[in-house]
């Protein structure tokens, strides 16, 4: 039987390196499921790598996932990253260098896809209010 290893994607600022090689930063971060902070693979870290908790100089963060949504829409398949939009809004909360990297993962990621959806809801507004015209007109006309 193979032990099944916890599921993990770089998050933050090392999904926004792989996600936009322009972003740089040198804290290697993990988005982890909460069983990956239980006692084993806790003790793992700690005699394998010698991990342990700073109030300072941190150069590695293991984000607990509250569900398994922070693990859908990966992206890559070697080294898989948070998807773009939970990468931006942990960017984002980070404030300061994140906002920086926060915009480089909206740009080449978000933008065009907010864009188009925008000009689709307007299309379709524009045209349930021609539809509505159209439909009050004939309405006044049947009178």
């Amino acid at each position: 039987m193979i032990a099944s290893r916890p599921r993990l994607r770089f998050s933050r600022f090392s999904a926004a390196w792989h996600l936009a090689p322009e972003v740089r930063n040198n804290v290697a971060s993990f988005m982890v499921p909460a069983r990956a902070i239980l006692a084993e693979p806790r003790l793992r870290l700690v005699k394998h790598y010698g991990a342990r908790e700073v109030d300072w100089g941190t150069n590695l963060v293991l984000q607990i996932a509250d569900d398994e949504s922070y693990f859908c829409n990966r992206v890559g398949e070697t080294l898989p990253t948070t998807s773009p939009v939970q990468t931006y809004l942990d960017l984002m909360a980070t404030g300061g260098r994140g906002e920086e990297a926060a915009v480089a993962i909206y740009e080449k990621y978000l933008q065009q896809q907010f864009t188009q959806a925008i000009e689709l809801a307007m299309n379709d507004h524009e045209g349930n209010r021609s539809s509505a015209s159209r439909l009050a007109r004939g309405a006044q006309c049947t009178r």
